[in-house]
């Protein structure tokens, strides 16, 4: 939080999604407030950071001899660790100090990120959150909106730029990916790509359109790139997901004309990959077309039923997603079958949703209306 955004001589981003070799010493921040009427003295923080549940360092870290009451500061730290696998990490700190503590509730925070591979999570990097809380777009005026990534060479070679699309978006839309250097110049492009209904079933139901560039670029050094998804103007209309606050200078939008630029302070849903995608959306499993899984009646007006065309036993999760991108039910399921599961929609409101129903080698995903 203490590096300008812009900045290019240091990494000052928080991913939430990043490649195994784009690690670099994790460094941790912390913003410590003393809420008390006496002065806090010793301060320790107490690290662990776990990846998929398993414990894998601790730390005690001295961060301040004395804080005064109601002071606030922010203390920065290299804790040196590298995982050399993917996974779910998860860091926790807690917070001590030599006094008595009248409130210890507020003492520890954690937060989590994902660490990917070729075969876990596709070479993702992203700083969004994942989680849809605005749109970007610009009327029926083109534009470009993307993210700025700070990578570590030589081990970046980037196939290619991941997109979610909101609700909005028009199926037949033209878009390009673009990846450009830190001062808009551009390294590669891929070939035109007309949003089909496939990608915004993919979507609205969290996943993510991959956009292969027509050439990988090798970055051989240490750099910052703007991958960017352009809208070719009169083409239709684009609306792309963004969701995660990040500082001034980490989330671009750049209009038509190519001058005109602005930061959002939410992160659009764009991010590169640093192999070719193994699945269409970033978990394991091929994605299944919709001929493979159907909602009826469609459209819905109170309850239907899920229906597969073949016998999916291998299934564990059926999940609806809004046209935002928001998941508003789960089903856990043990083995969906021709007989199908029955879905309620009574309370839902009219409008296009998605269906997504995933177990351990395959997601199927299938649209459908609620008209009441």
């Amino acid at each position: 939080p203490s590096i300008n955004a812009f900045s290019t001589s240091a990494r000052s981003l928080t991913y939430s999604f990043v490649p195994v070799e784009q690690q670099s010493g994790l460094t941790l921040s912390l913003h410590l407030l003393n809420n008390g009427v006496d002065t806090a003295t010793a301060i320790t923080a107490h690290v662990e950071i776990a990846l998929d549940d398993v414990i894998l360092l601790q730390q005690d870290v001295p961060l301040l001899d004395t804080l005064l009451p109601l002071a606030d500061t922010l203390v920065t730290w290299n804790s040196g660790w590298v995982s050399v696998e993917s996974g779910s990490a998860v860091v926790t700190i807690l917070i001590s100090s030599a006094g008595p503590e009248d409130v210890p509730d507020d003492n520890s925070a954690s937060v989590a990120y994902n660490i990917t591979s070729a075969s876990d999570g596709n070479n993702a990097m992203g700083i969004d959150d994942d989680l849809p809380e605005d749109f970007i777009d610009n009327g029926s005026s083109g534009f470009s909106t993307g993210c700025r990534f700070e990578l570590i060479g030589p081990a970046s070679l980037v196939h290619g730029i991941g997109v979610r699309f909101g609700a909005g978006t028009d199926t037949a839309t033209s878009v390009h990916a673009l990846l450009m250097d830190a001062d808009l110049n551009l390294l590669s492009a891929s070939g035109q790509h007309l949003v089909t209904d496939a990608d915004l079933a993919l979507s609205f139901a969290g996943g993510m359109v991959y956009i292969p560039l027509d050439s990988a670029v090798d970055i051989t050094d240490d750099r910052d790139v703007i991958a960017l998804i352009r809208f070719d103007q009169g083409t239709g209309a684009l609306r792309v997901i963004a969701g995660g606050r990040v500082p001034t200078g980490a989330a671009w939008k750049v209009d038509a004309d190519g001058t005109s630029t602005s930061f959002p302070d939410r992160a659009p849903l764009v991010r590169i990959y640093l192999s070719d995608p193994v699945t269409g959306m970033e978990q394991t499993g091929a994605i299944i077309e919709r001929q493979q899984l159907l909602v009826a009646p469609d459209p819905v007006s109170g309850s239907a039923m899920v229906l597969s065309a073949s016998l999916l036993p291998e299934l564990s999760l059926v999940e609806v997603f809004d046209a935002d991108g928001r998941a508003i039910a789960r089903y856990p399921v043990h083995g969906l079958t021709s007989a199908g599961m029955r879905i309620d929609a009574s309370t839902w409101p009219n409008g296009c949703y998605a269906l997504r129903a995933s177990g351990a080698r395959s997601t199927h995903v299938a649209r459908f209306m609620v008209a009441h």
